[in-house]
């Protein structure tokens, strides 16, 4: 999808639920992606509701710093 930078799935070590982290560009892309068909296709066919036993919250950031290791 235009604006989409990267998808992280964080397993937990010590707890019972996922972190689903969406990169993009810009809030208008994500908003976009949220509209799209292929997002409505994408989750058609939710799973069942006990693999969503943790918290199920959606929250939007803002990026205010970032670092990386450079090779």
């Amino acid at each position: 999808m235009p604006g989409f930078v990267r998808l992280e799935i964080l397993r937990p070590v010590k707890s019972d639920y996922y972190v689903v982290l969406t990169h993009w560009s810009d809030e208008a892309a994500f908003r976009a992606w949220t509209e799209s068909a292929e997002f409505k296709e994408g989750h058609r066919n939710r799973p069942p509701a006990e693999m969503f036993a943790g918290p199920n919250v959606f929250e939007m950031h803002e990026v205010i710093q970032q670092a990386e290791k450079r090779n």
